[in-house]
């Protein structure tokens, strides 16, 4: 999967220092502005998006429920 996607070369340290003052200024306060979030940057094609979608999945678990499982889907089947 190393090469199949563009990047921005970010490493993971990098990425994540970036997103968490972003986590903190603008938390995600419900379902559906989480599955907007998660879409917006599944649908970009540099991975380090792909990347930030799974760590706010993660760090946002408190709003994940089952009618998030078809985001989940589309997420696993485009670019998996």
């Amino acid at each position: 999967m190393r090469d199949l996607f563009p990047f921005f070369g970010l490493p993971t340290e990098v990425r994540r220092a970036l997103q968490k003052p972003l986590y903190k200024a603008h938390p995600i306060q419900n379902v559906e502005e989480f599955k907007q979030v998660l879409i917006h940057l599944w649908i970009k094609e540099e991975r380090e998006c792909q990347y930030a979608a799974l760590d706010i999945a993660s760090s946002f678990q408190k709003l994940a429920s089952p009618e998030m499982l078809e985001v989940y889907e589309k997420m696993i089947r485009a670019k998996s």
